[in-house]
């Protein structure tokens, strides 16, 4: 049912989504914002979707939601790993920028129920 290629592995959301990932900067290692936006012009995404146990870093919610905002689009969060950090100050908050915020606390507390926050 799902055809894999060299280049890109097909799974079930990909029958009905396309997705494009966005890089970071070559010198600073941050996300590329201004590449980001620069695709968001292109592809026109209904939806910006950031979170990552892989990005080490802060997010920038503000320009991210610029982006969104531009398009049309909804933006959510995912910050399953983060969570704690950003409940204690540390990172950046979500919150104030973003359409949909999910978490689990099972990354960070144990049981493995979900949240999801609307904003």
């Amino acid at each position: 049912m799902f055809q894999q290629t060299t280049k890109k592995k097909m799974t079930a959301s990909s029958i009905y989504f396309q997705s494009f990932p966005y890089g970071i900067h070559g010198e600073t290692n941050l996300i590329n914002y201004d590449f980001l936006a620069s695709q968001a012009r292109l592809f026109k995404p209904k939806l910006i979707i950031c979170g990552a146990s892989a990005y080490p870093r802060d997010w920038d919610y503000g320009q991210l939601r610029a982006t969104a905002d531009e398009h049309g689009a909804s933006l959510m969060a995912d910050i399953a790993h983060t969570s704690g950090l950003i409940a204690a100050g540390e990172l950046n908050d979500p919150f104030d920028f973003c359409d949909v915020v999910t978490t689990t606390t099972y990354v960070n507390w144990g049981p493995q129920p979900v949240s999801k926050f609307d904003h």
